[in-house]
């Protein structure tokens, strides 16, 4: 059975695997900097805007989600904002995938959060369906292209 909780130093190793396959199949084309990895996981654990959580079956970490709160240039309403999430292949049964989504929208509420945004990456495969039935509403895109 799927376990959501929050993450700890301990988990440091694991995420990085995580991480790694995640970028990997993003296809973002970004360099991957482990050092920065490191550094954001441990900074991110210290700071209470950040919200870390992993997902593990079977006492072995499967996936995680990463979000921040934040606020636009416009607004002083605070926003939770997924900044990562992914879950191992081999562990996407539809259900685990959302219990990280649910927790986090869980964790914008405590932090009084008044929206939540999540993101969707256009290489794989759309979650425009989920979110939608989960109550979302498509607000932006976005585009990137390297210089």
């Amino acid at each position: 059975m799927a376990v959501v909780r929050p993450a700890v130093e301990s988990d440091i190793h694991e995420f990085i695997v995580l991480a790694k396959r995640f970028s990997k199949e993003a296809k973002y084309g970004m360099t991957l900097d482990i050092d920065l990895v490191v550094e954001n996981f441990h900074g991110g654990l210290a700071n209470p805007e950040v919200c870390w959580l992993v997902l593990e079956e079977e006492g072995e970490m499967v996936g995680f989600l990463m979000g921040v709160t934040n606020s636009p240039l416009f607004s002083r309403d605070k926003i939770g904002v997924e900044l990562g999430w992914f879950v191992h292949p081999d562990h996407r049964n539809g259900h685990s995938a959302v219990k990280l989504m649910v927790s986090f929208e869980q964790w914008c509420k405590k932090s009084r959060c008044k929206y939540v945004t999540m993101c969707d990456i256009d290489t794989l495969q759309s979650l425009q369906p989920l979110y939608e039935r989960r109550g979302y509403t498509l607000t932006e895109k976005s585009y990137m292209k390297e210089v």
